[in-house]
């Protein structure tokens, strides 16, 4: 066994886990960059008869049972896997950790509070003896990225809009999208907030919000067949004023997947393949 330090407390794993299940899909990131012997994961938005995220079928899923955590956590599946270990930084239920940690050791930890998804991978590349995995992924990741960059024009301001499907639209905070504003240097347009808290809704009417924005990112969620809702954001467009946007009129309007949206190493990857396919060329 071995002690490893989480944001709960210690715990002690086996050395060689044999069976580790990733409580959410950002979780399942951390163990298929580390090779870990996944038994177990949350799939996207976290509930079954969602897939598994495109950008995690680069890694062998085979042998990994797709596990509901969202509304709630099935334990009865949950315990079905006979864990040895779990990864985990997010529940629904208030005693979540407690009552994952009553099934198995559980490594609990925040990247809101430990360095983001780098940190976050360096402290269990640390608890299951592969720093050597980690710091190789996060080398080639700092490498694409400053690749990437490289070509993208510079000072463009970006908005990521999501439409609530009730005639209103949010902004989303430009703390939780590292990647563009922060690794990639786009700057937030004027009505970004900076943090979740300071995010409001707005009528869809208030296009006028974007008119500063020179790239714009369609929230697009994902439904159980694979499919991207689009009937928000085609009444969006029909508003007057719309095809007067600066974004649209350059044609920088782009599908933004829900499932990139949270930070993690395999997201954050994607989304600068994204980007990257986006804007070969300009």
């Amino acid at each position: 066994m071995k002690e490893v330090t989480t944001d709960k407390g210690t715990v002690s794993i086996p050395v060689n886990p044999e069976r580790v299940v990733a409580n959410y899909s950002t979780d399942l990131d951390y163990a298929l960059v580390l090779g870990l012997p996944v038994v177990g994961g949350g799939p996207l938005r976290g509930e079954i008869g969602y897939p598994f995220a495109a950008h995690q079928k680069t890694y062998d899923l085979e042998g990994i049972t797709p596990l509901a955590i969202f509304p709630q956590i099935n334990f009865e599946s949950l315990i079905g896997l006979k864990p040895d270990v779990i990864i985990a930084n997010y529940t629904m239920e208030p005693n979540g950790y407690e009552l994952l940690s009553a099934i198995a050791p559980t490594i609990w930890l925040n990247p809101d509070i430990n360095g983001g998804w780098r940190g976050l991978l360096r402290r269990y590349g640390d608890a299951f003896g592969r720093s050597d995995v980690a710091e190789t992924f996060i080398a080639d990741y700092e490498k694409r990225k400053d690749e990437v960059r490289k070509g993208l024009p510079p000072g463009l301001k970006v908005a990521l809009v999501n439409n609530l499907g009730d005639g209103t639209f949010v902004l989303m905070q430009a703390n939780q999208l590292g990647v563009l504003y922060k690794d990639l240097g786009f700057e937030p347009s004027a009505h970004v907030p900076p943090t979740y808290p300071e995010r409001q809704a707005f009528s869809e009417e208030r296009i006028d919000l974007l008119e500063d924005a020179d790239v714009l990112f369609l929230w697009r969620n994902l439904r159980p067949d694979g499919t991207r809702d689009t009937q928000a954001y085609d009444r969006m467009r029909s508003i007057p004023g719309w095809d007067d946007l600066p974004a649209v009129k350059a044609g920088q309007v782009h599908d933004f997947p829900v499932e990139l949206f949270y930070t993690s190493p395999l997201t954050d990857r994607a989304v600068l393949d994204l980007v990257d396919d986006l804007f070969k060329g300009h």
